[in-house]
């Protein structure tokens, strides 16, 4: 097995990496969650917590399935098919006001759906074991979506 990916790895009873890698991805998708909260917008904490969660919970399954070369293969395509869900459903969010080609039509949503789509990236991280670049990430994006007003 390659060295590179042997900390992604870990056994079904390890409770503790499990409960720790499913608490950082909800959290990491808390953060995002409550900022979107304080702006009031429509999706809020539970849902970016959710993706977060769900995200780690997905990657997980797959690290669990075996250690070897062909379940870092099922990693890329489960990461490719919750980069395209999450994408789904940040298009659900995205709307537009205004009628066709009217100069006063808006598109609103796009940060929500950037943000759903962190959130995803955030929680794939945490479920494939966090190290220095995703604390670095987390710590980024905490920083953008505080600064961003909308």
């Amino acid at each position: 097995m390659n060295s590179n990916a042997a900390h992604l790895f870990f056994s079904p009873d390890d409770w503790l990496t499990i409960s720790t890698r499913l608490a950082l991805a909800a959290f990491a998708g808390g953060v995002v969650g409550l900022n979107r909260d304080r702006i009031k917008q429509p999706a809020g904490l539970r849902t970016y917590m959710t993706v977060g969660f769900g995200s780690a919970l997905f990657v997980m399954l797959t690290l669990q399935a075996g250690v070897d070369f062909n379940a870092t293969n099922a990693l890329s395509r489960t990461v490719q098919g919750m980069t395209t869900g999450v994408g789904f459903i940040g298009a659900g969010l995205i709307f537009q006001r205004g009628g066709g080609s009217e100069p006063d039509q808006q598109v609103k949503g796009l940060t929500s759906a950037a943000a759903l789509w962190l959130t995803d990236s955030l929680g794939t991280e945490a479920g494939c074991g966090p190290d220095h670049t995703g604390f670095r990430s987390w710590d980024l994006s905490g920083k953008d979506a505080a600064a961003q007003p909308s």
